[in-house]
């Protein structure tokens, strides 16, 4: 009897902890991989988000200062600048004591989300410009007038879209838009559907 409860008590055999061991090294870098791309994705529903408010925030301020509203995008660092160009010399100036600064919002998307397009996608349905989507549909920056209305970076025309990508390629590809519209400056948030190029909600 003694010897048959301890035959059955047998530890693992090394075989049998090796194949748990590579079993258990697959699942945590798959979860890793899953978590990351999860982490991105997250990072830029926050930026696409954080810069729409923005975008409506600049609007609100030249509507309430009668003044234009800008905001300039850096496509090379990733980050946006909001302000209003009190002097019209078209520039931003540093602050100088006694006056308001021009600035009034600095962003950073970060998280690998970048101001960009990801290659073959059409653009979405409330775009200014359709088909395909490529470097010359991506905004340098907007202007708000004391109306509301939205131009472009140079003051001129209808306003260019503000793409924004997860900087990830295939399955795991993902991409926002913000449109704005020409005549009431209303901003929208487009996020485009996984696996698709062109189903845009």
């Amino acid at each position: 009897m003694m010897r048959q409860a301890q035959s059955r008590e047998r530890g693992a055999s090394l075989v049998e902890v090796m194949v748990t061991m590579a079993l258990m090294s697959i699942l945590m870098t798959a979860f890793a991989s899953s978590v990351e791309t999860g982490a991105t994705g997250s990072h830029m529903e926050d930026a696409s988000r954080s810069l729409l408010g923005e975008l409506q925030l600049a609007r609100q301020r030249a509507i309430t200062e009668g003044r234009e509203c800008r905001v300039s995008f850096d496509r090379v660092n990733n980050t946006y600048v909001v302000w209003v160009d009190y002097n019209s010399n078209g520039a931003v100036d540093a602050p100088v004591a006694g006056q308001v600064p021009e600035i009034k919002a600095t962003g950073r998307l970060g998280g690998g989300v970048a101001f960009g397009f990801n290659a073959g996608v059409i653009a979405p349905p409330g775009a200014n410009a359709s088909g395909a989507v490529g470097p010359g549909s991506l905004a340098d920056g907007l202007r708000f007038n004391g109306r509301g209305r939205c131009s472009n970076d140079t003051g001129v025309g209808v306003p260019k879209e503000v793409y924004i990508t997860n900087g990830l390629s295939g399955a795991d590809a993902r991409m926002a838009a913000i449109t704005v519209r020409a005549a009431t400056g209303r901003a929208r948030l487009w996020k485009l559907k996984k696996g698709t190029n062109d189903v845009w909600s």
